[in-house]
C-alpha cells in the first residue's frame, strides 16, 4: 500500500484511455489548500494510489481494484499524522479486514453485485473502523465508525465511463478516504449512529439488490450513458481493436 501512494506520486500516471492523468500529483502539489496540508495530502494519497490501479501497476485489493486508493490513502496520512508504529498499523488492517468479512457475507464487496457502495462504501467503512481503532476507540465507536459510514455511502452507484475503473472510480476513492475520515471523528465523538450496523449492513445488502443491472458495473447507466461518457467508450474502443490482416497475407 505504502509503495502505492509513493508510485502514484512520483510516476507517470496516465492510464491508456487518457481519462487518468496524474490528478494524485496534482492535488498533491497544488498552492490552495481548502482546509489543512492533512487534509489535502488525504486526498492526493487516495487519488494517487488508485491511479496506479488504473494504469496497471501493483496495488493492493481491499477490498478490490476500484477501491484500492481508499485503506492506503487514510491509513499512510494516519500514520504519518499520529506516529504510529507499523505494528499498530498491521493491527488496524486486521480490523478493517474483519469489517470487510462481515460486510462480505451479509451483503457484498462487489461492485457487479451491489453497486460502487459495495466497493467504495465498504473500503470506507473499513478505513473509518480502522481510524478509530488506531486512535483508541473502542468496540462500540469503531462499529459505530462502519454504521455511520455505511449511512453515508448508502446508494452510490457504479458507473465507469467506457467500463474502465477510472471515471469517476478514482475520485469517489478521494472522496470516500475523506468520508472514512469525518465517520472516525463522528463515532470517536461518542455520536449514536442510530441504526445499528448489523441492520446498516443488511440494508448494504438490500439495497444492492435493488438496483438495476445498467447501476452495478454493467457501463449502461449513469455517467457511462452520458452523452460524453458515450463518445469516450467509442474512442476507447476504437483505440483498442487491432486490424488483423487477411489470410494469405
Amino acid at each position: 500500500m505504502k509503495e502505492a501512494v509513493v508510485t502514484g506520486l512520483e510516476a507517470d500516471m496516465t492510464s491508456r484511455s487518457g481519462m487518468v492523468s496524474n490528478g494524485g500529483k496534482k492535488v498533491y502539489r497544488a498552492p490552495v489548500t481548502v482546509l489543512a496540508p492533512e487534509f489535502q495530502k488525504l486526498i492526493a494519497r487516495a487519488l494517487a494510489a488508485k491511479e496506479v490501479n488504473s494504469c496497471m501497476g501493483r496495488i493492493v485489493a481491499a477490498p478490490t481494484a476500484g477501491a484500492s486508493g481508499i485503506l492506503p490513502g487514510v491509513l499512510v496520512t494516519m500514520q504519518e499524522l499520529h506516529r504510529l508504529a507499523d505494528r499498530q498499523m498491521l493491527e488496524g488492517l486486521l480490523v478493517a479486514a474483519g469489517i470487510a468479512l462481515i460486510i462480505e457475507q451479509n451483503a457484498s464487496l462487489a461492485g457487479a453485485v451491489g453497486g460502487c457502495q459495495a466497493e467504495t462504501g465498504s473500503a470506507a467503512a473499513m478505513a473509518a473502523g480502522a481510524i478509530v481503532y488506531l486512535l483508541g476507540g473502542d468496540v462500540d465507536q469503531v462499529f459505530a465508525a462502519v454504521a455511520i459510514t455505511i449511512q453515508c455511502m448508502l446508494g452510490l452507484v457504479c458507473d465507469p465511463v467506457a467500463g474502465l475503473v477510472e471515471v469517476p472510480c478514482v475520485v469517489r476513492n478521494a472522496s470516500a478516504a475523506a468520508i472514512a475520515c469525518s465517520s472516525a471523528q463522528i463515532a470517536l465523538a461518542g455520536v449514536n449512529p442510530v441504526i445499528p450496523v448489523d441492520e446498516c449492513v443488511l440494508a448494504l445488502g438490500e439495497v444492492g439488490q435493488s438496483l438495476e443491472s445498467r447501476y452495478k458495473e454493467t457501463a449502461l447507466g449513469g455517467l457511462a450513458a452520458t452523452p460524453t461518457g458515450k463518445a469516450i467508450a467509442r474512442k476507447v474502443l476504437i483505440r483498442n481493436i487491432e486490424v488483423l490482416p487477411d489470410e494469405g497475407t
